[in-house]
């Protein structure tokens, strides 16, 4: 859709304040740099791209899809959730972010500690104990 969306752009006069990146290697750069992290889902399954828009201290606004965002996030402590499709309150969720300087930092900050959460030290354990008491007794390598 990026032809129909750079035109949209222009339609709208903000292409100048739009830029279509394609792949970028370092995605990363982009959002440490950024106000804010948006992501307007009407469906995830894990959405990993909030944990690494946190890792980069970056406050989020999402929407409260089913899944993903709302496993991830604890509104108003490390992130904002809107109701999916609901263009009115993600912009007012989002000028929120970007209004309130405050806010923001608190909700970059508490995003930052949310995402050790994930951190492969901490849940490859768990991912471990999972497989191992979900495997039949039978088949389990000796010692476990």
């Amino acid at each position: 859709l990026e032809e129909k969306l750079k035109l949209l752009a222009t339609d709208l006069n903000i292409a100048g304040k739009v830029s279509f990146l394609g792949f970028v290697r370092n995605p990363w750069s982009y959002m440490s740099r950024s106000s804010a992290f948006v992501l307007s889902s009407r469906w995830e399954g894990f959405a990993r791209v909030i944990i690494e828009a946190m890792a980069c201290g970056t406050p989020i606004v999402a929407t409260d899809c089913n899944y993903g965002p709302g496993e991830i996030i604890t509104d108003g402590e490390n992130g904002l959730l809107v109701p999916v499709d609901d263009v009115e309150e993600l912009a007012a969720a989002l000028m929120r972010v970007l209004s309130n300087e405050d806010m923001s930092k608190d909700l970059s900050e508490r995003a930052l500690q949310r995402s050790f959460d994930f951190d492969i030290s901490r849940i490859g354990k768990d991912f471990e104990d999972l497989l191992i008491s979900t495997a039949p007794a039978a088949r389990r390598p000796p010692g476990l």
